[in-house]
């Protein structure tokens, strides 16, 4: 049982991405319409920001005990 939970819940995260995908891409498409300009940040770039803000991904790891949701959150941004 556990592993067929597992399974749909994996299966359930796949489609919930792709719907988030699809949706951020229609989002995107009806800002663009009305003028808004939308940058794309290069790989090179981000990795920059990343750096930049180590410091306080650090500081919160330690202090406020956050090290692991903040490994996930840079596991899932950098995909």
């Amino acid at each position: 049982m556990q592993q067929l939970f597992l399974k749909v819940a994996a299966e359930s995260s796949a489609d919930q991405i792709a719907n988030r995908r699809i949706s951020d891409d229609t989002a995107e498409k009806a800002i663009a319409a009305k003028g808004v300009v939308i940058n794309d940040v290069s790989s090179g770039e981000r990795a920059k920001m990343r750096d930049a803000v180590k410091p306080m991904y650090d500081e919160y790891a330690t202090k406020y005990g956050m090290a692991d949701m903040i490994k996930r959150l840079l596991a899932i941004s950098s995909r």
